[in-house]
């Protein structure tokens, strides 16, 4: 990776802006041409098995979903048969083209002749036809009957989740304050503490087993990676103050870009690092997992402390983007890279007694230790932000919004009764609180980084107020801008909702098999939308909407002048081309959404009423001139 990338930013500067564009549109050529060296599709007899092995793994997972008490067993139970949905919703599309196509032909050799002999060569290749024609619509059938197989699966594996989730939300054991459970700990912690010293002994016989050049070569490129990502900060921030065009967009950017870097960075010495204790392979198949994802998680652990330090900005005040002082910031510059760790150590406290097969004493302290330090972590931050709250009450007679208050009481209310139930003896419950605290923190900054990032960027590439020696008022740049970064912002919100609410049972890979059903649509009636046919539909209403402002300015100064109707009748006349170029535009987007004309017809009819109502008197001027 390191070897790759560094000549590439060392020529950066070097490449010109035509190479530049020639790299591009040849780069933009091979992913078009990508599909077409693609493996070629299946046959109907390889179909026809992925259906029935497909049908065979759904209906064993529905066998064993009631009696699984193992969540990670049924997330991937749940991940298995969203992948099934998913094959099948494709192999469904796949073969319905060769359905039409059969289906085609059929009608081109149309029906067979009453009372003569059919030729023998168009005899057979009519029975050909017919045979494929019934074997395709079969296998549709059941590709689509399997696809909603599988989505029922996966709402069933769901609620079973929900159950037990619910179910060790509201267990008890015995509190942190009573002698029993220490009792019990001091018995069976000796136990778990053999089982990791042993996790210990296999990595260090692994950190043995690679060779000492094998140790040295990724220590070095591990040096490379960091003083390349210093290299690269500084490139961008550069970048950024040169070739960016000025406004908010400088900042948002540069915040993005460091997000970035923040999670390449640990990344990448988490992968080295995994890479050379299991340089042979010669880990266990658990121990291996375990490192696989927590190279993943010290990446989001390196998001959550990048997008802290980018929002904070504590190095350069004027490029921060949230409205907070300089004194909150300084204040709250150790926050970021705490709640980085704090992540990692959350995943590790629960994956470590899984892997160990610790006891139930143990798993309970990891939890509750993490959840005490997540809720002193956040009391501190809560009891800083009040005190520096007051003071800029004090100097600046300000008082505070009250939603702000309300926020900051909710909050309090929260770790207060994370603490409770933790001292009660609802251990999941209090860690659960606490989780979901640091996690809607991450939301949220997530949700306004990118937020900022798509309004900065729309109002800045689109619009024209920043330019230079534009006086004129508003254009429809500036509307486009206004409108599209409106929808990108309504998609974040949206985004944000699901991502809440993923702590109820959702996991990372559930989100994105879920994101990746809406790039197939949603059915409306017998209409399937699709974000592809819709932004095919967007293009086809703006390219119709500027032919037609462009011929009815080509009718008002230059055709209608040219005619003995006067003024009035010229500006009715091109009203009513508008009119209805505007119709016919927005028929056209419909058919490029891929709904059909005679689905929306009557919505054309109550436009046609209600235009010839409008413009029943410019119709009689017209007849009258």
């Amino acid at each position: 990776m390191t070897q790759i990338s560094l000549p590439l930013f060392l020529r950066a500067r070097r490449i010109r802006t035509p190479h530049f564009a020639a790299m591009l549109a040849a780069l933009f050529l091979a992913l078009c041409l990508l599909p077409a060296f693609a493996a070629p599709p299946a046959t109907p007899a390889e179909t026809e098995t992925a259906l029935a092995a497909a049908r065979k793994q759904i209906d064993d997972i529905r066998k064993r979903v009631a009696d699984e008490t193992d969540d990670a067993t049924l997330m991937q139970q749940r991940s298995d048969a969203l992948d099934i949905q998913s094959k099948a919703d494709a192999a469904s599309e796949a073969l319905t083209p060769q359905l039409a196509s059969v289906t085609a032909r059929l009608s081109e050799l149309g029906s067979p002749p009453e009372g003569a002999k059919e030729a023998p060569d168009v005899a057979a290749q009519r029975m050909q036809l017919e045979k494929n024609s019934r074997a395709l619509d079969a296998q549709i059938k059941l590709a689509r009957l399997l696809s909603v197989d599988a989505a029922q699966t996966a709402e069933q594996v769901s609620a079973q989740r929900r159950k037990q989730f619910q179910a060790r939300l509201g267990e008890r054991r015995d509190s942190f304050l009573s002698g029993q459970f220490w009792k019990e700990f001091r018995e069976e912690f000796p136990s778990d503490l053999e089982r990791l010293e042993a996790l210990g002994t296999d990595l260090s016989t692994a950190v043995g087993q690679t060779p000492k050049w094998g140790w040295l070569l990724l220590l070095a490129t591990a040096a490379g990676v960091i003083a390349l990502r210093v290299w690269i900060g500084r490139f961008i921030l550069r970048l950024t103050a040169t070739r960016v065009p000025p406004g908010r967009l400088r900042r948002s950017f540069l915040a993005v870009a460091q997000v970035v870097l923040s999670v390449a960075t640990p990344g990448l010495v988490a992968l080295l690092i995994q890479t050379g204790l299991d340089w042979n392979s010669q880990l266990s198949d658990n121990t291996s997992a375990l490192l696989v994802t927590l190279v993943a998680t010290v990446c989001f652990g390196g998001y959550v402390s990048g997008m802290g330090n980018a929002l904070l900005s504590t190095h350069r005040p004027s490029w921060r983007l949230p409205p907070i002082s300089d004194a909150v910031a300084t204040r709250l510059r150790w926050l970021p890279n705490l709640l980085g760790t704090l992540v990692v150590m959350i995943w590790l406290a629960e994956r470590l007694p899984v892997l160990l097969n610790a006891s139930l004493t143990t798993t309970i302290t990891l939890t509750g230790i993490v959840a005490v330090l997540i809720m002193t972590t956040m009391g501190i931050v809560l009891s800083i932000s009040r005190r520096l709250r007051r003071q800029s009450i004090q100097e600046n007679d300000a008082p505070v919004p009250f939603w702000i208050s309300l926020l900051l009481g909710a909050v309090w209310t929260v770790l207060i009764l994370g603490l409770a139930s933790l001292l009660a003896g609802y251990v999941a419950f209090g860690a659960f609180l606490a989780k979901q605290v640091l996690w809607v923190l991450i939301i949220l900054a997530s949700a306004y980084l990118l937020s900022t990032l798509i309004e900065d960027g729309f109002s800045t590439l689109l619009g024209t107020s920043h330019r230079e020696g534009d006086t004129e008022g508003p254009s429809l740049r500036d509307q486009a801008a206004v409108l599209l970064s409106g929808l990108g912002r309504v998609a974040v919100g949206l985004l944000t909702i699901i991502l809440l609410l993923a702590p109820f049972g959702e996991g990372p890979m559930d989100l994105i098999q879920r994101f990746d059903q809406l790039r197939k649509g949603l059915a409306i009636g017998e209409a399937q939308i699709r974000p592809g046919a819709v932004l095919q539909a967007l293009i086809v209403l703006a390219l119709s909407l500027l032919s037609v402002k462009m011929l009815k300015r080509w009718l008002s100064n230059r055709y209608l002048p040219t005619t003995e109707l006067d003024p009035g009748m010229q500006l009715s006349a091109a009203t009513l081309f508008g009119y209805a170029g505007f119709v016919i535009a927005f028929a056209l987007s419909l058919s490029a959404a891929g709904i059909g004309l005679e689905r929306v017809a009557w919505i054309a009819s109550a436009l046609s009423v209600g235009i010839g109502f409008g413009l029943q008197a410019v119709v009689q001027n017209l007849c009258r001139a």
